[in-house]
């Protein structure tokens, strides 16, 4: 009887090692795709800070040149000193 003792013992603590190993396994691949999701998300996030930078300096030209256009027109309003009727001809 000891004999097969041995050998239901050496069966359980194969696929024990067995189980932990492939829990390990998972985990690993879990943390690889977890670290991997993180690097594309903040590559995204880069991406996306860089495109909005972009946007607001195309907004600022364009202020300056609708300014411009105005000034050109007659269209622009007085500075803001001059709006408050306190340095007004």
């Amino acid at each position: 009887m000891e004999a097969a003792d041995t050998m239901t013992l050496g069966m359980f603590v194969t696929l024990v090692a067995l189980i932990m190993g492939s829990i390990w396994s998972q985990r690993r691949e879990s943390n690889a795709i977890r670290a991997e999701t993180t690097r594309q998300i903040e590559r995204l996030a880069d991406q996306f800070g860089r495109q909005l930078g972009g946007l607001s300096n195309d907004m600022g030209s364009v202020r300056e040149r609708l300014a411009r256009i105005e000034g050109h027109l007659g269209l622009a309003s007085p500075p803001p000193e001059l709006q408050d009727g306190d340095n007004a001809d």
